[in-house]
């Protein structure tokens, strides 16, 4: 989820790509990884591991811009399933109670990881749980890029004039399962068929050729332009070097302890020789395999994922996995609700949380683990 956000801001693909490898040229220097992105120059803070421990982080963000005068606002991102966790209310509670700019984005993909937000919350409509703080909820259609677009500028306006927090529920979906692991065996292939119908990027590409904003041809352009650079982002991240051993106790703390014998940290590091022996074998053995398969090669020989824009083909109408990617636009999206309004039950085609579960039993409401 953070890696579409990265680039947003505005971090180098080729750095974002080399922390994605865990080379010494990615923004976190390798020690991040996929999950841990940070990009202090842009004011991209992660990236966590920790399914809604950062919910908590963006209050202290937007506290600190508040007491140094400045004119910022905190967007924090994450899932519906990050919203069961104490870490949201207590977030959402102080930044409420103090009056801090910050927009609590939630991506509501209508499964977690696997579980129906019927199933997980008595009441399903996240965006109506800000009338419990006291600030604006607002429910939008995660799928539509300039309806998102719109609200978000109203909820950050309001927020950077003084108005305090606002929670935006974005409605969208994820065409993929949660991991590589997910037989997604709670939803039909044919509801995963019916939301690809609806991927933003093929919407927000029609409107802007039907509006004579842009050709197809220059559209095109753009995705070849797009496939280059990320081409040259892999070739740059897979000859980068990895992070020296050396480096393993750095970066901990902000003003370095005195130097411990490298226990914690100070600018000599003592490292077991057996232990470096082993990295250092371990290092030349990834460099190797590097070698004899660039990663560029092997992306090569992959099936082709789409379109222009990167979009992902719709799924042919025979009962098979979809292999479409994720929606790129999928939070960036949707059309605002007022608090109380009455938000349709499924608002395109997903289908009851009753519906069928490819014979899973589902745990009943007030009857632990469906007992």
């Amino acid at each position: 989820r953070d890696h579409g956000y990265a680039l947003a801001r505005g971090s180098d693909p080729g750095a974002v790509m080399a922390e994605l490898f865990g080379r010494v040229t990615g923004v976190t220097k390798g020690m991040g990884g996929s999950m841990h992105l940070v990009d202090a120059e842009r004011n991209f803070w992660g990236g966590h591991a920790i399914v809604g421990g950062h919910i908590v982080i963006a209050p202290g963000l937007a506290l600190a811009a508040v007491m140094q005068g400045q004119k910022r606002v905190v967007v924090d991102v994450f899932g519906d399933g990050a919203t069961a966790i104490g870490e949201f209310h207590e977030g959402v509670n102080l930044a409420a109670i103090w009056n801090l700019p910050v927009i609590f984005l939630v991506e509501n993909n209508l499964y977690g990881m696997g579980a129906r937000p019927g199933e997980q919350f008595k009441v399903p409509e996240i965006f109506r749980r800000a009338a419990a703080y006291g600030i604006p909820g607002h429910r939008v259609d995660g799928m539509d890029v300039l309806a998102v677009n719109q609200v978000m500028a109203e909820v950050v306006e309001r927020a950077r004039g003084g108005g305090g927090p606002a929670i935006v529920e974005a409605l969208t979906y994820r065409f993929r399962g949660h991991s590589m692991a997910d037989p997604e065996q709670y939803r039909e292939k044919a509801e995963v068929r019916r939301w690809q119908k609806r991927d933003p990027i093929r919407i927000l590409d029609e409107r802007l050729v039907k509006g004579g904003l842009v050709s197809r041809r220059e559209l095109h352009e753009i995705q070849r332009r797009v496939e280059m650079q990320i081409a040259d982002a892999v070739v740059f991240a897979d000859t980068s070097p990895f992070p020296a051993l050396e480096g393993l106790f750095q970066n901990i703390y902000a003003q370095p302890l005195p130097d411990r014998g490298g226990a914690v940290s100070g600018p000599q590091v003592v490292v077991d020789p057996l232990l470096a022996a082993k990295a250092a074998r371990l290092t030349l053995s990834a460099e190797e395999r590097s070698r004899r398969q660039p990663a560029l090669h092997s992306l090569g020989g992959e099936e082709d994922s789409g379109g222009p824009g990167g979009r992902p083909l719709l799924a042919p109408a025979r009962d098979k996995p979809a292999v479409a990617e994720p929606a790129p636009g999928a939070a960036q999206a949707g059309r605002a609700a007022a608090v109380g309004a009455q938000p349709a039950e499924d608002p395109h085609g997903a289908g009851p949380p009753g519906g069928r579960t490819r014979g899973r039993r589902l745990p009943q409401p007030g009857r632990p683990g469906g007992a």
